[in-house]
């Protein structure tokens, strides 16, 4: 997970695996971001599983998903949430 200020928001781009292991870590990371936007970029993301898409659920109002991998768009467009998280900008 690597953080860094860009413009008005924080840019959070996570690489690897998103699951049971790691998402603590993502959401600490992620609670400590709290005094402006998010935008979380998962486009290095190999692996999601329904511990990661349940932390996208309850953080959805607080970021903005930014570009995503192919492995997490194969998931998360079956629950047809993936647009509702693009446009919460």
């Amino acid at each position: 997970i690597q953080t860094r200020a860009e413009g008005g928001h924080w840019l959070v781009e996570v690489r690897g695996d998103i699951d049971l292991s790691n998402v603590d870590a993502l959401e600490a990371e992620l609670g400590r971001r709290s005094d402006r936007a998010i935008v979380l970029d998962l486009s290095q993301v190999d692996f999601i599983d329904c511990t990661g898409v349940a932390l996208l659920f309850r953080t959805a109002g607080r970021l903005t998903l930014g570009a995503v991998s192919s492995a997490v768009e194969r998931v998360l467009r079956p629950c047809g949430v993936e647009m509702d998280f693009r446009s919460s900008s």
